[in-house]
């Protein structure tokens, strides 16, 4: 049986749209994979709901959590880092690493016996006030809030440390959201 000419132009179409649902279908499992890839291996995202790390994240900031961090490198002091620790998520920075002796002096940390500088994220009138000295044991790190006066770490903690296995990424970019909170408030307040 011979087909007409209509008949393989509508073969032909039938044929074409095949072609590009394929090429769309396609697109929709690459960017699945990719999306996947992102938001559920690569990234994560959190929502500081505490102060412990102001001025660095501020009560309502959206921060992005490189997963991917700790795969090639072990985390290093002065890294801001998510992990869990009794079924909570938490954000602080680490302080100390397998190996340090941590200790306190005149509101100030001291790390194996050297006065630790922290000016990059500490203002001068801060103080670190803790009686207690720690030893950080192999695969851990020890780990204290920005603002420190009222922040719940390893100063306080029964359980001062932080299993690495426990880090769940690196905090790599903050979306200050808290200042749209503050200009809500401020419409608000001028409104009435």
């Amino acid at each position: 049986m011979k087909l007409s000419d209509e008949e393989i132009s509508f073969l032909e179409a039938i044929k074409i749209f095949w072609n590009y649902e394929k090429v769309f279908i396609l697109k929709c499992i690459l960017f699945l994979i990719v999306w996947v890839f992102i938001f559920v291996v690569a990234f994560g995202f959190t929502f500081a709901t505490s102060g412990s790390m102001e001025p660095t994240i501020m009560v309502h900031d959206i921060t992005v959590v490189s997963k991917l961090s700790y795969i090639s490198r072990q985390p290093q002091r002065g890294d801001v880092i998510a992990f869990k620790k009794n079924k909570t998520m938490y954000g602080k920075r680490i302080i100390g690493i397998a190996g340090d002796k941590i200790e306190f002096h005149d509101g100030y940390t001291y790390i194996n016996g050297e006065l630790y500088d922290e000016s990059a994220y500490l203002g001068e009138d801060v103080e670190t006030n803790c009686l207690a000295t720690f030893e950080v044991p192999e695969r851990c790190v020890f780990v204290m809030g920005d603002n420190r006066e009222n922040s719940k770490d390893s100063r306080m903690w029964d359980d001062p440390y932080v299993k690495i296995s426990d880090i769940k990424g690196k905090h790599i970019l903050i979306f200050p959201m808290h200042n749209i909170y503050k200009l809500r408030n401020l419409l608000e307040f001028g409104s009435r």
